[in-house]
């Protein structure tokens, strides 16, 4: 774990230089190698497809989201709970007894 958290350490550090670098100079090397990896059909495939599924995962979980307000503002509106489960019905029931024959 204690290895994990330094690689993912490391990446972000990595990342934020990167991104100064080609912040301050633009036309600079580390611009010039980035623009060629991301020009890369791979690599802008890859990209593509993650953000595909990012932008899938966050709309579910929006909308998950969204019907748990929703549903919590009705409850404290009209004083009722909507839930999908339904609720339990008790029927009166008579029991008698059979006496067993001999």
């Amino acid at each position: 774990m204690a290895k994990l958290k330094w690689v993912i350490l490391g990446g972000l550090g990595s990342y934020l230089w990167a991104r100064r670098e080609i912040k301050k100079n633009p036309a600079g090397k580390v611009a010039q190698i980035f623009d060629a990896v991301s020009a890369n059909p791979i690599v802008a495939n890859v990209t593509g497809n993650a953000k595909d599924k990012v932008t899938e995962v966050v709309n579910a979980q929006g909308q998950k989201v969204t019907d748990k307000v929703a549903e919590e503002i009705k409850s404290r509106l009209f004083g009722s709970t909507t839930t999908s489960e339904p609720e339990p019905q008790y029927v009166d029931v008579e029991v008698e007894e059979v006496p067993a024959s001999k």
